[in-house]
């Protein structure tokens, strides 16, 4: 295999109708199968070349994780296009090096990132709309010929002024990487990862998309990453493996812990943490089945890298029955180095080099040094700091290690970081992080060398819960340390996390900044959440910024509808990782009020009551057998129907939205038996939840197949539940009026039909009921007696032709020729 381009026709082929990417966008779960990946990326190389580029050319990618991202990757390399991915965090000046060194021609960015790619970029898109904009183009049929040593990425790491440093990476380095790491790692195919680091990063590129491509493994990616949206995914696409970085793991126990104080369960699990040490791994998950449950009872182990892993959090979790397993690499590696196993594990370790690496420790220093077909030649356009730590093939991490007597590398400082003092003496501050994080009162701490007239002097910033109890930590961990390691100065970091890079290092410039007084203290969570709601409201009302001040009213100043409020309201619980019900939302709230709502909301809205057990295949096949031989003929009784407009449903694609006029009760039960067996046999009915009262409920769900769908109190469940259904190969029966018509003429549709119809991805079928029903059910106050028929009529039932809208469609639009085909029929 010579390129990435044969690699993707070898496993899409292999793997062809297997499952390769989710994405949970707009209600619905997208899936796309490795066939349609092969597809989509050599309709994706058409259009590339339709923009004249050619072998050799640049494009840059600057957008958050997605399907869309590694197809564009695979049509580059299709055509020996070199991609420049750009981590979404990067400034927008920085981003401006990277491009015009790279000479960028093209560039796609993600919706959800402001800003855009400087004017030397020719053309740029949004790489959500990839799949769109290639969905009608033909299939790439010339491949020009790729060889090993060809450019794949330029992928840059630093560079906020002067020259930016851009590892080459090349078709060779990436097969090489990855072939070493399935020979290693026993990946199997029943895998469901989730993935959480960036894919302009070589470590993600190399695990989560070209080694699982390669096993046929499915990868789900996340819209927004925070800790509400990774345990919602864990439990809802049944994740088995994540690979993170240390920073997520500690987000994860952080939350975990956080609801096990709550609950007064601190000491049992403390207690169950120092028992689970010296029980087997089958043991220990059974004693933390319920902790797992919250994070998904799939969930199997942990693939760590990126930066240092505190030991005291891989035990915690080892301790659950979770595994971790740590690896080590750089991009100049094309991302791994060593790795260790199931069958080969030593926690603290880095594991043992992949096949093909060779590792050796410089007898000086104890640099560790480098050697494997997975080593970049270099820097782009960059020979002076090539050949400052690239030689005769070997590669100079600038990582100081050891290894012990079973070859397992151990990761002791980075010489980038040390801490020169006075006399002359060497610190490498992860020695010290190493001892200070394994003392159980700290959280996570950072050691820095704070300059001095004489020299740098060791200082140690603390995250902990007892700041007061911080000098006698200290003098503990002292007593650990040699004598020129000792901690002489030492802070509580007064936040809940120390700042971070953008692949979630310390950073530790700015740490050792606010130390000495440098810069401004870092700001604080309230404020930072201030900026981004400012942000996401710009986002959903497509305004600047500039324009949102706090005493704006949501409803009335920013004009913000119910379905804006709705999208406003995901997007802080994505991004800010808060849930506020919607009912807290008022005609009068402010947008100082919502950040108020905001700094105080940390509970997700109560679920809408039903039961899923009624929604089981079991219980599926039992309803509509009794809806055959009771119900309907019951039904029929009274309601005789004449149907017409069924072949408007020949080839319709399922699961879609069929919506009725509401005549009066049960009228739904008219249009579910003007439907075909094939499609009623797996139908569901938006019920307004006002039925979900005493004896109704169970008769709207095990009888109707019905579910609740509040309209007032909770739309964004009811949406969230409804694109469930749809995910799930359900279609949905849902009446737009709101309401059963009170004099028998259509009225208003909500626009609630709109956003289903816009943001789904189904097509939507009317159904018209003849108004003449309202004779057999008329309005009664007694609501046993309104379900009673008065009298027996012939009754007819017209079914429309489907509609279908593109996602770009203004949802009042979409809504008013919805209801215009209503009208029509």
């Amino acid at each position: 295999m010579n390129n990435l381009g044969q690699f993707l026709k070898e496993y899409a082929h292999q793997h062809n109708a297997r499952i390769a990417y989710e994405i949970r966008r707009n209600f619905r779960t997208k899936k796309v199968s490795f066939a349609n990946v092969y597809s989509l990326s050599l309709k994706t190389a058409t259009f590339l070349r339709a923009h004249s580029l050619q072998k050799g050319d640049t494009i840059a990618i600057w957008a958050s994780n997605m399907p869309e991202y590694p197809i564009l990757y695979f049509a580059c390399w299709l055509l020996g296009i070199i991609a420049v991915p750009i981590d979404i965090r990067t400034t927008e000046e920085t981003r401006g090096l990277f491009v015009s060194t790279a000479r960028c021609k093209l560039g796609f960015k993600s919706k959800l990132i402001a800003g855009g790619f400087p004017a030397t970029v020719m053309h740029s898109y949004y790489l959500e709309d990839l799949i769109e904009l290639v969905q009608a183009l033909p299939q790439l049929d010339e491949i020009p010929e790729i060889c090993p040593a060809d450019l794949a990425e330029i992928a840059f790491t630093s560079g906020t002024t002067g020259t930016p440093k851009g590892v080459i990476l090349t078709h060779g380095n990436f097969l090489a990487n990855v072939s070493a790491l399935c020979q290693t790692f026993p990946f199997k195919q029943e895998y469901c990862m989730l993935s959480l680091l960036p894919l302009s990063h070589a470590f993600e590129q190399v695990v989560d998309f070209l080694a699982l491509f390669q096993m046929g493994n499915t990868v789900v990616y996340l819209e927004r990453i925070n800790q509400m949206s990774i345990t919602a995914a864990l439990h809802k696409h049944m994740i088995t493996s994540v690979a993170l970085v240390p920073q997520l793991l500690q987000l994860l126990m952080t939350g975990i812990e956080r609801e096990i104080e709550k609950r007064k369960q601190y000491h049992l699990w403390s207690g169950l943490q120092w028992i689970a040490g010296y029980l087997p791994h089958w043991m220990r998950r059974r004693i933390f089945y319920q902790m797992r449950r919250q994070l998904g009872k799939h969930l199997q182990f942990f693939g760590c890298g990126s930066a240092p892993l505190n030991n005291k959090l891989a035990r915690k979790w080892e301790h659950t029955g979770i595994s971790i397993y740590e690896g080590y690499g750089a991009t100049e590696t094309t991302a791994i180095l060593t790795i260790n196993t199931p069958a080969a594990k030593r926690l603290g370790s880095v594991g043992k080099a992949l096949p093909g690496v060779q590792i050796l420790l410089d007898p000086i220093t104890h640099e560790i040094i480098a050697k494997g077909p997975n080593i970049s030649s270099g820097y782009f356009q960059n020979m002076e700091k090539t050949q400052k730590v690239f030689a005769n093939g070997w590669y100079r991490t600038g990582d100081i290690g050891r290894f012990d007597t079973k070859g397992y590398l151990y990761i002791t400082g980075r010489e980038a970081l040390r801490i020169v003092l006075p006399g002359g003496e060497k610190v490498y501050p992860e020695d010290i992080e190493n001892k200070l994080n394994a003392h159980p009162l700290v959280r996570e701490a950072c050691v820095v060398g704070v300059e001095e007239e004489i020299g740098e002097k060791v200082h140690a910033a603390v995250i902990t819960k007892y700041p007061k109890k911080l000098d006698e930590i200290i003098h503990q961990v002292n007593r650990q340390l040699s004598s020129h390691e000792q901690i002489l100065a030492w802070s509580v970091w007064e936040h809940d996390d120390f700042p971070r890079t953008p692949i979630l290092k310390i950073d530790r410039a700015r740490v050792a900044a606010v130390i000495g007084g440098r810069t401004e203290k870092i700001v604080s969570g309230e404020l930072a959440r201030s900026d981004i709601l400012h942000s996401l409201i710009a986002q959903v009302k497509k305004i600047s910024i500039s324009q949102i001040k706090e005493t704006n009213v949501l409803t009335t100043d920013l004009a913000l509808d119910s379905l804006q409020r709705v999208e406003l309201l995901s997007l802080i619980e994505q991004d800010v990782g808060v849930a506020i019900t919607e009912t807290r939302i008022t005609e009068h709230t402010t947008v100082a009020q919502l950040r108020e709502l905001m700094q105080n909301a940390d509970v997700v809205p109560a679920a809408l009551p039903f039961h899923a057990l009624n929604y089981q295949p079991l219980i599926v096949n039992l309803r509509a057998w009794l809806q055959n031989i009771l119900v309907f003929p019951l039904h029929a009784l009274f309601v005789p129907l004449e149907i017409t407009g069924q072949e408007n449903l020949v080839g319709l694609e399922l699961p879609a939205v069929f919506y009725f006029n509401h005549m009066g009760v049960m009228d739904a039960v008219c249009a579910v038996r003007a439907l075909p067996v094939a499609i009623r046999q797996k139908l569901v009915i938006a019920a307004t939840r006002d039925l979900w009262k005493e004896w109704r409920q169970f008769f709207v769900e095990f009888w109707g197949g019905g579910f609740p769908f509040d309209t007032r109190q909770n739309i964004k469940a009811s949406l969230e539940l409804t694109g469930d259904f749809l995910d799930n190969g359900f279609s949905i029966l849902i009446a737009p009026e709101g309401g059963i018509s009170q004099d028998g003429k259509l009225q208003p549709f909500k626009s609630g039909i709109g956003f289903i119809a816009t943001h789904m991805d189904v097509p939507v079928v009317p159904i018209k009921i003849d108004p003449a029903y309202r004779e057999i059910f008329p309005p009664m106050d007694e609501a046993l007696l309104e379900n009673v028929p008065k009298k027996r009529k012939n009754i007819w039932v017209k079914i429309g032709k489907p509609l279908t809208f593109s996602r770009q469609t203004p949802i009042e639009l979409a809504t008013k020729e919805i209801q215009q085909a209503m009208i029509a029929l």
